[in-house]
């Protein structure tokens, strides 16, 4: 209604933007919520308060009957913008605020069974509570941004900002895919092989050049790069281009040569800007981990062998626990003192095998030549991963 409009970088490409002054929603068809499990996952990116209490997320609502009208909102308690689910009568608030100009990831969960009400925000539980009943009422039209049935008692209540990645499934998620839903910015397993797609739940592109495949991975099947100018080239990145946001790259290597940049991070598709060689190997072959902020800063790990011995590698960046590197499960070197990250501020590229941009930082990357060898389960989280997540890889 009344013309919304969408940005072409949101979350994930494009994002559809809601101008409260404007009074800009979107309505659908009926949805089957009413007596069901459902989760509702989305991205938020709200660019202010303009409603003294709500701001709308999605409804199914024409008035606040009890137990007959969904309402998700960002709700304003107390100076405190916080996720909120209701059915009118059985309410479930978190405990977290939701922060402006920032994408926040936000999940609302129903299990019919147990009666349960979960809120999460960025893949976290912040809100738990048990409802009587599943939502009643009757079926009618689902909106976005706005939800027309609250507003004789909250008052108006349009969203400003930006929303990407709606999702509504007909069960309760579990909390381990609700944290993967909002912390897996990218998973390719090259299984399916030669279609490179994204195995994730984001589904980002990617370009190739001059690569192959073997059928001998780790897991099945694996990429090779065979070739001075090979590369796979992943476009979508926001969480890797955000400053000081925790992430963690982790892939398994087979070299066949120990030189060369494994993962390139820049904030073109060219290789220019903000642009950094994340891991890579050292001129004594030991493998390097690496984060910008100010300069390349690096932690060190051993020369691996040149075999058909498979590593898993894994880089992690948090403002705890500074900058990390593991082979094989093992912390093999770490620098705590390493607690800001300053990154591009935009939607990163990342290229496996291949540095496009010779003039970009590599740090103690000790050759601009490209990785020969075969990769295999890349993926890329928005979080540090734990001990326990890298040994289930």
């Amino acid at each position: 209604m009344n013309n919304p409009s969408f940005i072409s970088n949101g979350y994930v490409n494009r994002a559809l933007v809601l101008n409260a002054t404007s009074n800009q929603y979107l309505y659908t068809s009926y949805i089957p919520l009413i007596n069901a499990s459902f989760t509702v996952e989305l991205w938020l990116y709200p660019t202010g308060w303009p409603n003294p209490i709500d701001h709308a997320i999605l409804g199914l609502c024409i008035n606040l009957s009890s137990d007959q009208c969904l309402h998700l909102t960002i709700r304003n308690f107390t100076s405190i913008h916080s996720l909120y689910m209701s059915f009118a009568g059985d309410n479930c608030e978190s405990n977290e605020s939701v922060p402006l100009n920032t994408w926040t990831h936000a999940a609302f969960v129903f299990d019919k069974v147990t009666l349960a009400m979960s809120i999460y925000r960025n893949g976290n539980l912040v809100g738990y509570c048990i409802s009587a009943l599943p939502l009643q009422g009757i079926e009618n039209n689902v909106t976005i941004g706005y939800i027309p049935g609250i507003v004789a008692v909250y008052g108006s209540n349009f969203f400003q900002g930006y929303i990407d990645q709606l999702t509504i499934v007909n069960r309760a998620k579990s909390a381990c895919e609700i944290l993967d839903d909002a912390t897996l910015a990218t998973y390719y397993d090259f299984d399916n092989s030669p279609i490179l797609n994204d195995s994730g739940p984001n589904s980002l592109s990617s370009t190739s050049q001059f690569v192959s495949f073997t059928s001998s991975g780790y897991s099945s099947k694996a990429i090779s790069f065979n070739n001075s100018t090979s590369y796979l080239q992943i476009s979508g990145l926001t969480g890797l281009g955000t400053t000081n946001k925790s992430f963690s790259i982790s892939l398994w290597i087979r070299p066949h040569s120990l030189w060369g940049t494994i993962v390139f991070v820049s904030s073109t598709a060219v290789g220019t800007g903000w642009c950094l060689s994340f891991i890579g190997f050292a001129t004594n072959g030991s493998i390097v981990a690496q984060i910008w902020n100010g300069a390349a800063r690096t932690v060190f790990g051993p020369a691996l062998s040149i075999s058909s011995v498979w590593y898993h590698i894994v880089e992690t960046w948090s403002s705890i626990n500074g900058l990390r590197l593991y082979i094989d499960s093992v912390l093999i070197a770490s620098n705590p003192s390493l607690v800001t990250y300053t990154a591009s501020s935009a939607s990163n590229y990342v290229r496996l095998a291949n540095r496009p941009n010779s003039s970009c930082a590599f740090g103690e990357i000790g050759s601009t030549t490209a990785f020969y060898g075969d990769i295999d389960d890349f993926r890329i989280y928005s979080r540090e991963l734990a001990i326990d997540d890298i040994c289930a890889f």
